[in-house]
């Protein structure tokens, strides 16, 4: 029975190892280890019969606690594959949210520096138009500042520019009565409407047969400028008023 000893030790040994420092983070990370080793040296062969049963059973013993130490390794890798795979989906998700956040800022980053080239080239045309208004202004023998009649010249006082005549008079009166509060959309369409005039009438010009008159082509030239002064009057209209 005194050989039976170490033996028995050795079995309780192997079911109930000494205990590990407790894990207190959460990054704990099961890291596989190698089956018990063998309970005894190399041997030849028992010397007695209980020695060969005795030997047998700490084998037995041995194998079973081999068993379940893998199995727990097993499962506990298993568990941290599955806790891997969350953590996983989590920084998939976030990285996404980053990504979405990302391209949101850098499409508010592209839209402000298209609105700030807008307003640079608005503000630059104004500055060019105020500079033009001023170079082209009509006086008052060519324009009422207050009513907003028109004077036109008489190069452009046929029936065939009635249209464009009675269009800009339209416009003009609709400044001075509205202009403080749609003042910017009587310039787009004063712009317009004066571009038309002009268009039209350089193909007239162009396809009269006095064109090379020099008394025809001053009156023409007049009245393109005269043109380009009610093309600008909108930029000029509050000051006037003033």
């Amino acid at each position: 029975m005194t050989r039976s000893v170490p033996t028995i030790a050795l079995a309780v040994a192997i079911f109930f190892p000494a205990a590990a420092p407790a894990q207190t983070t959460d990054s704990y990370v099961e890291r596989v280890s190698f089956p018990f080793a063998p309970p005894e040296a190399p041997h030849r062969h028992s010397s007695t019969v209980a020695e060969g049963f005795l030997r047998g059973q700490a084998v037995r013993v041995q194998a079973e606690g081999n068993f379940r130490l893998l199995e727990a390794q097993a499962d506990i890798l298993r568990r941290q594959s599955e806790s891997m795979g969350y953590d996983n989906e989590l920084k998939k998700t976030a990285s996404a949210l980053a990504r979405k956040e990302m391209l949101s800022n850098y499409r508010d980053h592209v839209r402000e520096q298209r609105q700030s080239r807008r307003n640079n080239s608005r503000e630059l045309r104004y500055q060019r138009d105020s500079e033009l208004a001023s170079d082209y202004r009509l006086d008052q023998f060519q324009f009422n500042w207050t009513t907003g009649a028109i004077y036109w010249p008489a190069y452009v006082a046929s029936p065939r520019y009635a249209r464009n005549r009675h269009d800009l008079e339209l416009l003009m009166h609709r400044m001075v009565r509205y202009g403080d509060y749609e003042i910017e959309a009587i310039r787009e369409e004063a712009i317009r409407l004066a571009d038309h005039f002009r268009n039209q009438l350089r193909q007239d010009f162009q396809s009269r047969a006095d064109n090379d008159d020099p008394l025809v082509g001053e009156e023409y030239q007049a009245t393109r400028r005269f043109l380009l002064g009610l093309k600008y009057t909108p930029l000029l209209a509050d000051s006037a008023r003033g």
